[in-house]
Formats: structure tokens, C-alpha cells, sequence
């Protein structure tokens, strides 16, 4: 609030007299004393500035009892919105919007589904009405869901009835979704292998021939026997011989390849 001084009201002619001017300071020392208690006169035009004692005063005035949500305000903030939607609220009772209005001065946003409305398959009656309630902000306690109905029932006109209340909590959040992939694999290095192979090698035909040679040797005489295999056609060769010895004469056979 702006200060003034009571001689700055006096005319120009008479507020310099020393007498006037010291009487004028006088009242002012008086006036200063109600300064601070005037603006508490202004209280509708300065809801944002009061406190909540004088918010409670105010709300009791207007018949924003405990049934009319009061109870549901956690916070002075709550309180100054309600309180300045209190004539609105009043103007528009028994109306759909009051209801909607309340929840959303509450934070907790009302959805009303009447009878008529085919938005939801249900089974109300003519005048009946469901209330879903969003609880993300405030929660769920219990005594949550007899205020609710008590602000319900305060708000609405007399001919609806409330049929059920359903609150709704959601949780939201980032979700993350990860995968991997293993791979693995077995490499063999082999070497180069030649797509054309020839084989170059001798043929060789082998045979076996075992022979057995009995030699007999008489007085006077002398054999000498050679036997030859031809190289060509045998490979090996395995040969025995006997010798018989006689009086006053020897022989020795042996082969020859």
C-alpha cells in the first residue's frame, strides 16, 4: 500500500504553516497505525495474498464445506482455487460441469458417464450415473472414496443417483527393450588341391619260380650244371641243392641268374 501524509491533502496555502504542518504529522502518527489493517478490508480482490486461516474463514462463508471437497485440499494453493470458483461452483449446481470443475480444481480429473450415453456398455437405469475418477495425483486412500461421493452428492442435482465410482491409476515410464546376437563359425584353410592329378609310375610283372635239383655224381665223371632265369619274366628266385659225395670224386651244382 502507497504512503501518504496528511499534509500532502492540505491546500498549498496553509499546509507551509509550521502549526498546521506540525498538527498534519501528528494524525499521521495516528493514521500509521491502521495502514497495515486497511488492505485485510480488501480480501476477495487479494484471495492470492491471504492465508489459510482467512482462506478457511472465507470457504465456511461460502459453503465450501467438507462435503464440497474441502477435505480432498492438501495444499494453500487448492484452497485459494476453490475458494475463487466458489460462486461459479454455486452458479452451476447441479449440473454436470460442477462436478467436473471440482475434480479438476482437486487434481483428480472426473469422467461422468450418465444412462443415456453409449460411449461404455453398461447397465444403468434412467437417472443413474458412473463416475470414473483419475487417482494418478493424489492416490488411493480411505478415506478416498467417501469424499469423492460426498462431493458427488453435493454437487449433483436430486434426481441423478449415483450408481459406482471407479478410480483409475495408470504408471508410465520409459521402456527398454534390448537384444543380441552371437554368431560364430569354424573356418577350415585347406590347401590348394589340384583339379587335374596324373599318375606316372612303372609297371613291373613279378613272378615266383622255386625249383629243386637233385644231382647224382659217379666215379669218373664230372657234371657241371648252370641254370639262368631270364630277368624279364622273374623277379625272384628261391632254389636248393643236394650234394652227394663218393669216394675219390665231388661235385657242386649252383644256379645263376
Amino acid at each position: 500500500m502507497v504512503k501518504f501524509s496528511f499534509n500532502d491533502l492540505l491546500p498549498h496555502s496553509i499546509k507551509d504553516d509550521p502549526k498546521i504542518k506540525a498538527a498534519s504529522e501528528c494524525l499521521d502518527m495516528l493514521f500509521e497505525k491502521h495502514n497495515d489493517r486497511v488492505k485485510n478490508q480488501l480480501i476477495y480482490s487479494r484471495i492470492d495474498e491471504l492465508d489459510e486461516q482467512t482462506l478457511d474463514d472465507i470457504a465456511w462463508q461460502w459453503n465450501l464445506n467438507y462435503d464440497n471437497g474441502y477435505s480432498l485440499l492438501e495444499t494453500i494453493e487448492e484452497k485459494r482455487e476453490l475458494v475463487k470458483s466458489a460462486l461459479q461452483l454455486h452458479k452451476y449446481l447441479g449440473t454436470r460441469w460442477s462436478i467436473e470443475r471440482a475434480g479438476k480444481i482437486l487434481n483428480m480429473p472426473i469422467e461422468i458417464i450418465e444412462w443415456w450415453e453409449t460411449k461404455y456398455e453398461t447397465t444403468l437405469q434412467p437417472g443413474e450415473f458412473d463416475v470414473f475418477v483419475d487417482a494418478n495425483q493424489r492416490g488411493v486412500s480411505d478415506k478416498f472414496y467417501g469424499d469423492v461421493i460426498n462431493l458427488i452428492n453435493s454437487l449433483k442435482n436430486a434426481r441423478s443417483h449415483l450408481r459406482r465410482i471407479q478410480a483409475i491409476m495408470s504408471i508410465s515410464g520409459d521402456f527398454f527393450m534390448g537384444a543380441a546376437c552371437v554368431l560364430g563359425g569354424i573356418t577350415k584353410v585347406i590347401p590348394e588341391t589340384p583339379r587335374k592329378i596324373e599318375v606316372k609310375m612303372d609297371k613291373y610283372i613279378g613272378a615266383a619260380n622255386q625249383q629243386a635239383i637233385v644231382s647224382y655224381v659217379y666215379p669218373d665223371k664230372s657234371v657241371n650244371m648252370q641254370i639262368k632265369i631270364n630277368k624279364e619274366i622273374a623277379t625272384m628266385f628261391h632254389s636248393a641243392y643236394i650234394t652227394c659225395i663218393y669216394p675219390d670224386m665231388s661235385l657242386e651244382v649252383s644256379p645263376q641268374q
